[in-house]
C-alpha cells in the first residue's frame, strides 16, 4: 500500500508542477496604449514573487535539464502539462525557461493554488486580448507589467500574469493575486519558501500539522509530520542517474527519531518491484534533530516521470 502512496505523491509532484500549464507563445500580451507610468527603480527576482503561504516551493532548472538529459525532455514535459488540461501560453513558458519557481500550499495542493514563475529568455507569449487587460499601477517596480484577467476565473486557473521585461513570466491562480499585489507594493515575504540553484531540481518545504480530518485519518502519520519543521533538498546528475539529497529538520531529538523510524519503515516495506530496488539504494542519517537522506534515481526512471510514461 505505502509503495503505491509513494509513487502517487510523486507523480502529484509532478503534475503539480505542471498544473494550470499548456503550450506555446508568440506575440504581446494584450498591453494597453499610451504613456507608461513613471515606476521605481528595483530588480525584481522571481523568487520575491512567492508568497509565503506558500510552503513547498520547487525550483526546476530547465537550461541543465535539456543540457543533461536532452531538449527533448523538457518538451515532453511540456506537452505532458498541456495534456493536463492546462492553458497554452503557461507550458511554453515552461519549455523555453532556463529556470522555473513553482510554489504551493501542501494542504490544498489539490486546489491549485499556485505561482508559477518562468524565466529565461521567453520574449513575448500569445494571450487572448479580450480576456486579458493590463493593470499596471503607478507605483510598481521598472519594467514591471501586470495583466489580470477578465471575468470569473477556475481557482487551479491563471487570473493574474506578472511580466518583467519578457524575461520573467508569473502566472498566478486567482486565490493569490491579492499576495502578489502585497509583494509588488510592499517587498518580498520574509522566510519564504526559497529551494538552493543546485541541481536539477530542488525544494523547499516548510512543516504543517495535517489538516484535522487528515490528522484523524491517519494520527501515526500525522504525529510524524507534525514533529517536522523544514525539509530542503536538491536532484544533481550524477553516473547512472539523479542523485537525491534530502535534509529534514525536526522539532526535537524525539521528533527526528521518530520520522527516521518512519522513513526506514517505508523503504524496507515497499513491495511493489518496480521500487523495491530502488528503495533499497535509499541511505537514512540522523544527528540530533537533523536527518539527512541520499539515493540515486535511475536516468530512465527519470526521464519516465518528466515524460509521463511507464
Amino acid at each position: 500500500m505505502w509503495s503505491k502512496r509513494v509513487a502517487a505523491l510523486a507523480s502529484s509532484l509532478v503534475l503539480a508542477v505542471s498544473a494550470g500549464c499548456g503550450q506555446p507563445a508568440g506575440a504581446k500580451a494584450g498591453a494597453k496604449a499610451g504613456a507608461r507610468p513613471a515606476q521605481v527603480a528595483h530588480r525584481l527576482e522571481a523568487i520575491d514573487l512567492l508568497p509565503r503561504d506558500l510552503d513547498i516551493v520547487v525550483r526546476i532548472d530547465v537550461a541543465r535539464l535539456k543540457a543533461g538529459l536532452g531538449p527533448g525532455v523538457a518538451e515532453r514535459f511540456a506537452a505532458r502539462a498541456a495534456e493536463q488540461g492546462g492553458e497554452g501560453f503557461v507550458s511554453e513558458a515552461i519549455a523555453k525557461a532556463d529556470a522555473v519557481w513553482i510554489g504551493m500550499r501542501l494542504a490544498d495542493i489539490d486546489a491549485g493554488d499556485r505561482v508559477l514563475v518562468a524565466e529565461g529568455r521567453l520574449g513575448e507569449i500569445h494571450i487572448e486580448p479580450k480576456e486579458w487587460m493590463e493593470t499596471t499601477p503607478a507605483a510598481t517596480n521598472e519594467g514591471v507589467r501586470i495583466i489580470d484577467r477578465k471575468g470569473i476565473t477556475a481557482r487551479n486557473g491563471t487570473g493574474r500574469m506578472v511580466v518583467v521585461k519578457d524575461k520573467l513570466y508569473a502566472f498566478i491562480s486567482p486565490v493569490e493575486v491579492d499576495a502578489t499585489s502585497r509583494l509588488l507594493r510592499d517587498g518580498p515575504d520574509e522566510g519564504r519558501g526559497d529551494p538552493s540553484a543546485d541541481g536539477l531540481i530542488s525544494v523547499d518545504v516548510r512543516g504543517h500539522r495535517l489538516p484535522p480530518s487528515l490528522e484523524k485519518r491517519y494520527p501515526s502519520i500525522a504525529a510524524v509530520i507534525a514533529g517536522v519543521v523544514r525539509v530542503r533538498g536538491s536532484a544533481t546528475l550524477a553516473d547512472g542517474g539523479l542523485l537525491v539529497n534530502i535534509d529534514l529538520t525536526a522539532k526535537s531529538a524525539e521528533a527526528a527519531q521518530r520520522v527516521e523510524k518512519f522513513l526506514v519503515t517505508l523503504r524496507d516495506n515497499v513491495s511493489d518491484p518496480k521500487y523495491a530496488g530502488l528503495m533499497q539504494t535509499v541511505k537514512i542519517e540522523r544527528v540530533d534533530t537533523h536527518l539527512h537522506v541520499r539515493t540515486t534515481i535511475p536516468a530512465p526512471m527519470v526521464i519516465a516521470a518528466l515524460s509521463g510514461a511507464e
